[in-house]
């Protein structure tokens, strides 16, 4: 619990969460959309539990404007879910909206029905939509603002 609770204040802290929509495909299918969840750090070893608890990679990634390196740990798909259910309790400040949100979007996602091969209903885009528009109130900071069609 106490390490759940530092793990849930250090991504606070230092964690990003974004959400992509589905896009349609060239073949005429949906992606999914995915959560994205990342923490960055100089420091290598502060990093450790997140890895260790969720799976994952820590990567060196270079910083804009030739501001030196950073690691950044990405949580793996498959432990988003636990991961973001495990901090919720724990979170303070303006992610718990964010992870509250993600976890929903999460769900819509993973819907014991849903294949990934057939294609998204009218309703399922449009509660997506719904659930990213939440997220984002004033729009993604990315380029692509279109709706699903």
């Amino acid at each position: 619990m106490k390490e759940i609770a530092w793990l849930a204040g250090f991504f606070e802290g230092e964690g990003s969460i974004i959400l992509s929509k589905p896009t349609l495909r060239g073949d005429g299918r949906y992606s999914t959309g995915r959560v994205l969840i990342t923490i960055s750090n100089t420091d290598l070893a502060l990093l450790g539990p997140f890895s260790s608890r969720y799976g994952g990679k820590v990567i060196l990634h270079e910083r804009s404007r030739g501001r030196g390196f950073t690691h950044r740990w990405s949580c793996p798909g498959p432990s988003e879910l636990g991961f973001l259910q495990d901090i919720l309790p724990h979170l303070v400040g303006r992610k718990r909206e964010k992870v509250g949100i993600a976890l929903e979007y999460l769900k819509l996602m993973r819907t014991p029905q849903r294949s990934g091969r057939t294609p998204l209903t009218d309703n399922e885009k449009e509660l997506r939509q719904q659930v990213y528009n939440r997220f984002y109130p004033e729009g993604p900071r990315s380029s692509n603002k279109k709706k699903l069609k």
